[in-house]
């Protein structure tokens, strides 16, 4: 997909892929990609979660492929969708929900030096949601460990200098989950 998405507004166009079913979810993103957050809390997440049940096993490699073309802005709107399942009808996605989190975890590196906020929204994941055991894949948990030990905690990265603390203290915590999973897969 190329070129500009005449939604509400025109957005340049991120995605590399051609897989009908991995632009299926990134054009639902690019529709609403400028709706307040109340869109994606209410309705929003649960519509882009539904479009993960058409994924098979290739698509979504690609879809985990293409990820890193993402812009910024479609990167957050997207983890926050994974991660979240308000109704609690997507409780069978969790597998694929898990794994793809996974993966942006691992692209956290690559936006220390553009938004350090997209970074720490990131790797700053509900350790509940990932400690459910559905990430066993080890080479992803390898290279989810290796993310999260070059990451630096920099103080005031979520905008409030006061939750520094609170942010190496869930950073640990997410260091110390991954790190179970990881152990659990050996």
């Amino acid at each position: 997909m190329t070129g500009y998405f005449k939604g509400r507004s025109e957005t340049s166009v991120s995605s590399k892929s051609t897989n009908k079913n991995v632009l299926s979810v990134y054009v639902k993103i690019l529709e609403n990609a400028y709706s307040d957050s109340d869109y994606w809390y209410l309705t929003g997440n649960d519509f882009l979660l539904d479009k993960l049940y058409d994924l098979d096993d290739l698509d979504l490699l690609e879809l985990r492929h293409d990820l890193c073309n993402w812009a910024p802005n479609e990167l957050e709107i997207f983890s926050g969708a994974l991660e979240s399942d308000y109704s609690g009808s997507h409780d069978d996605l969790l597998p694929k929900r898990i794994y793809l989190y996974g993966y942006l975890m691992t692209l956290a590196n690559q936006y220390l030096d553009i938004d350090k906020r997209i970074a720490a929204r990131l790797i700053n994941i509900n350790t509940d949601f990932i400690s459910e055991g559905y990430l066993k894949d080890k080479r992803l948990l390898e290279e989810i460990k290796k993310t999260l030990n070059s990451v630096e905690i920099v103080p005031g990265i979520i905008g409030d200098p006061t939750k520094c603390y609170m942010d190496i203290v869930r950073f640990a915590l997410i260091k110390n989950t991954i790190q179970k999973l990881f152990d659990a897969a050996n």
